[in-house]
């Protein structure tokens, strides 16, 4: 992940791209290709990518396209969008959700999650929903954190 944190920490601070106005159209059409060109990877190696378990069944580059590709993605959409306030907060304190997340992913087990997959009946929104989860389980993880462990996590402006 700390490759996709510096490409997007370059891009916001070493380029206007979130300042300069949006190009709605060609923004959108920017991210269907991004979608289209990392699904084409994805089907082409037969993409099988377990991050619980660290297992990839893409070549490394692959990995590493389709991340960059996911942070570009993400900076055109919040170019669109521009402001959210969860998704504003948990952005802002990523940092603690990289951290904690496989905690959340661990403490749902793997009976809860093959439930959800059940559930879904299809692998892409059972993936759709964990995430949700994990966003959601974030807010008050990111609360809990920022209060009682700032420097743990590094949260200069709460520590005094």
């Amino acid at each position: 992940a700390l490759p996709f944190f510096v490409a997007g920490y370059a891009m916001r601070q070493h380029t206007t791209f979130l300042h300069d106005k949006p190009r709605y159209i060609n923004d959108v059409v920017l991210v269907a290709a991004l979608i289209v060109l990392l699904n084409s990877i994805a089907h082409k190696y037969h993409a099988h990518i377990l991050f619980d378990r660290n297992t990839y069944r893409v070549p490394l580059w692959a990995l590493y396209v389709g991340g960059l590709m996911g942070t570009y993605a993400v900076f055109l959409v919040s170019r669109i969008v521009r402001w959210l306030p969860i998704i504003s907060y948990i952005g802002r304190y990523s940092i603690i959700v990289l951290i904690t997340h496989h905690a959340i992913i661990a403490a749902l087990s793997r009976p809860t999650l093959a439930r959800i997959v059940t559930f879904c009946g299809s692998g892409k929104t059972a993936v759709v929903l964990t995430t949700l989860a994990i966003l959601l389980l974030s807010v008050p993880i990111i609360y809990l954190c920022k209060r009682f462990l700032p420097h743990i996590f590094a949260q200069k402006p709460v520590i005094k």
